[in-house]
């Protein structure tokens, strides 16, 4: 299983990406930041990613 930030992924999911993150977090582990949540739909997916990079 994978959990993934990144739209340019198949498998973005950003909503899971920051759940594992929280989790590992709670156990004392290291995790990286909360990703922003953008939706997931592939006809949506050029728009979010050039949101993405305009707020880098």
């Amino acid at each position: 299983m994978r959990f993934n930030a990144n739209p340019a992924s198949a498998d973005y999911h950003p909503a899971n990406f920051n759940r594992l993150g929280r989790y590992l977090r709670q156990q004392g582990k290291t995790a990286p930041a909360e990703a922003p949540v953008h939706p997931r739909h592939l006809a949506q997916r050029d728009q979010v990613a050039a949101e993405l990079a305009e707020g880098s």
